[in-house]
């Protein structure tokens, strides 16, 4: 028996988020909505291997000495007939550092927070699997604004690929000559480092990004993985902007 229980709150009054998973089985639960997804066996075992990997850190509390505005996390796993279960608050609200086996986990599930939430409120405008690959575009527009969305999966053996800078995100998407921003990567001060990166066997990453029409028209969107170098996979759709 394999569940995963991990729910992200705090922050704000009424923030919360949370992803169940029973088998392959995957809910999605922001505030009163709830969202339903089947999982690949081979996301079940990268999430497996992920999480055995780090078992003996899903355990105890980290409770907060500061603020109030900080997020909570609280993760709880049963694996082989055993519970385990960790909770904690944003590092800035300890006073100690938090172990960087917690710190990826928490990376881990708000990535896949990301992911589910494209997936129940994005429109899904493009699609395809090649070379064990699977790449896809989603589209959600919002007053002027059109906001986008990548996702990559592999379902195939591990891919090592390079990336320009560590603030480089993984999938590269072009419209046009329009200018694209990537949040949390655009005008990032970064040093000149290739960085290594691994597209694990069952790992889904999400690049999002956001878009400001300057007319009325019908463009091209293309999505490519990984972002620098030679392209494994790449895809291309048109969509109108208003």
């Amino acid at each position: 028996m394999f569940k995963i229980n991990f729910t992200l709150s705090g922050g704000f009054p009424g923030f919360f988020k949370r992803i169940e998973i029973d088998g392959r089985i995957l809910i999605y639960r922001i505030r009163n909505s709830s969202y339903k997804f089947e999982l690949k066996d081979e996301n079940i075992m990268f999430l497996k291997s992920f999480i055995e990997d780090r078992l003996k850190y899903i355990r105890g509390e980290y409770r907060p000495v500061k603020g109030t505005d900080f997020l909570k996390y609280r993760l709880s796993i049963e694996l082989n007939s055993r519970n385990y279960t960790v909770s904690w608050v944003d590092e800035w609200a300890l006073n100690k550092s938090l172990p960087k086996e917690i710190l990826e986990i928490e990376n881990l599930f708000k990535k896949l927070l990301e992911i589910y939430e494209v997936k129940s409120s994005y429109n899904r405008v493009a699609y395809i699997e090649k070379n064990n690959l699977v790449l896809e575009i989603y589209v959600r527009k919002l007053g002027e604004k059109i906001f986008l969305a990548t996702l990559i999966e592999n379902l195939g053996e591990d891919i090592k690929y390079i990336s320009p800078t560590p603030c480089h995100p993984d999938i590269l998407i072009k419209i046009d000559e329009e200018r694209i921003f990537y949040p949390g990567y655009t005008d990032t001060p970064c040093i000149q480092v290739l960085e290594e990166r691994v597209l694990r066997r069952g790992e889904q990453k999400i690049t999002l990004a956001t878009w400001t029409p300057q007319k009325t028209e019908i463009y091209e969107i293309e999505a490519s993985f990984p972002f620098h170098g030679e392209k494994l996979i790449k895809i291309k759709q048109k969509i109108k902007s208003d």
